[in-house]
């Protein structure tokens, strides 16, 4: 941009009492400004720099930031809702408080920016970038991150309540007391991903990788782990009441203590898994893989538990007490 013309929309920008939506600055350079507190809403902002400019409790609600770089900017309780952030650079930006609900942030690159208790909710963030990026306490609600790249990423805490991640790429992500109630997980990689505590309950994760994931005291009720892959995960304690677990490969997992009731397990893959005092209770275990006569004694009970004739005859004969139902657990 031309030098003069840059210092006209920046005096006009800057001195003007107001902005209306509307207004054009686009390619405007605006590094290491201060502008707290500014009113931007609806202002034209596309392709514009704002490296390491501060825009603590801006408003920049509904604003055209699609192609802008904000590297490194402070916009800690701003305001984004509705905001085009398209292509949109923030990494390293400080992002805690802001408001994001119902903004574009599809393909945005948010690799390690700051965003603890930020308000995301109904976000549309399909194939962005959030490297190691801090989302600790955030809304998430309903937010769409399709195909998005989570790798490392803290979602501690986070609320993520029926939002879309479908194909997203969750590895070593840390998600300890996270609320995924309902959330689609269809096709996710979340190999190594830290969900101990998490809420799982009716959330959609058929084809999902969990390979040396931690869901330890995690949430699965009423889950869908159709095909999945859950080789070597930690599930002590953990609660899969009713989970649907067909064809889904559990070889060497650690379900110690884990609750099983009435889950489907039919054509799963148990080889090398660890049952003690798992409760199988209701189970449906036919022509589950790898399933041996040792790992089903150290279960807890197998009371009214479903398996293939000849497995539930040798079952019954060597090991009635697991069958009778004192052993079941209310």
């Amino acid at each position: 941009m031309d030098r003069n013309l840059r210092d006209i929309l920046l005096q006009n920008l800057l001195f003007r009492e107001t902005t209306s939506p509307g207004d054009h600055f686009e390619g405007l350079d605006l590094s290491d400004l201060s502008l707290v507190g500014k009113d931007f809403a609806g202002i034209n902002f596309r392709n514009a720099v704002f490296r390491r400019t501060d825009l603590t409790g801006a408003d920049l609600s509904g604003a055209v930031l699609t192609g802008a770089d904000l590297s490194g900017s402070k916009l800690h309780l701003a305001r984004l809702e509705g905001a085009d952030l398209r292509n949109a650079v923030l990494r390293e930006s400080s992002l805690m408080e802001t408001s994001f609900r119902d903004a574009l942030l599809w393909q945005a690159d948010l690799t390690e920016a700051d965003l603890w208790r930020a308000d995301l909710e109904n976000a549309m963030l399909m194939d962005a970038v959030l490297n190691k990026t801090c989302l600790s306490e955030a809304n998430l609600r309903h937010a769409n991150l399709g195909d998005a790249d989570l790798t490392g990423a803290n979602l501690s805490d986070a609320d993520l309540r029926q939002a879309l991640l479908a194909g997203a790429c969750l590895k070593e992500a840390d998600l300890r007391e996270a609320n995924l109630e309902e959330a689609t997980l269809q096709g996710a990689n979340l190999a190594g991903a830290d969900l101990q505590h998490s809420i799982l309950a009716g959330a959609d994760l058929q084809g999902a990788i969990l390979t040396e994931a931690d869901l330890w005291r995690a949430s699965l009720l009423d889950a869908d782990l159709q095909a999945s892959v859950l080789q070597r995960a930690v599930l002590m304690d953990a609660e899969l009441g009713r989970a649907v677990l067909w064809k889904a490969d559990l070889s060497g997992a650690d379900l110690t203590g884990a609750g099983l009731r009435y889950a489907v397990l039919q054509n799963a893959s148990l080889e090398n898994a660890t049952l003690l005092h798992a409760d199988l209770t209701g189970a449906k275990l036919q022509k589950a893989e790898g399933l041996r006569f040792r790992q089903l004694a150290e279960a807890r009970s197998l009371y009214r538990a479903e398996f293939d004739p000849a497995i539930a005859f040798l079952l019954q004969t060597r090991l009635p007490r697991l069958f009778q139902k004192k052993y079941f657990s209310s």
